[in-house]
């Protein structure tokens, strides 16, 4: 392959990334410490988790952190996770924490305070973007949630 091959191949994979940035195309991802050793959750663990269900790995029940630092984050979650308003939403956990006696999911308004939260229990996960990832500190991605436009 000739250098200007190279070149034209490479400024076209360029122009795809920035294409798909543009194109509003975004990545869910479940995050957790880098600490932690949660494994990979499936949607449907994740799902229950954040309905209020206990859900169980290695050991240990993982603890559901709600980032509500975002209005369409928040909402993409909701419609792509839960299967669920928010409204509907609210309702399912409450029935579901009445039932089995468990405790809602705790929501954080600010980054930074979540962020803590992880830090501060390894055993603790959220959902966020994939490009919002490396503005917090001491996170791993778990796995992706979902991938598609938010528009």
């Amino acid at each position: 392959m000739s250098k200007l091959s190279f070149l034209i191949l490479l400024l076209s994979l360029a122009s795809s990334a920035l294409a798909i940035e543009a194109d509003g195309l975004r990545e869910l991802v479940l995050a957790a410490s880098s600490q932690s050793n949660i494994p990979k959750l499936s949607l449907q663990e994740t799902r229950k988790l954040y309905l209020g269900v206990p859900v169980e790995k290695n050991g240990k029940t993982i603890k559901p952190l709600l980032n509500v630092s975002e209005s369409l984050l928040f909402e993409v979650f909701l419609q792509k996770v839960t299967f669920m308003s928010s409204d509907a939403y609210e309702k399912q956990v409450l029935a579901i924490v009445f039932r089995l006696g468990g405790r809602r999911p705790q929501a954080f308004h600010d980054r930074q305070t979540l962020n803590a939260a992880l830090l501060e229990h390894p055993d603790s996960v959220t959902f966020m973007w994939a490009k919002d990832l490396d503005q917090y500190r001491g996170l791993k991605p778990i796995n992706t949630l979902w991938a598609g436009s938010a528009d």
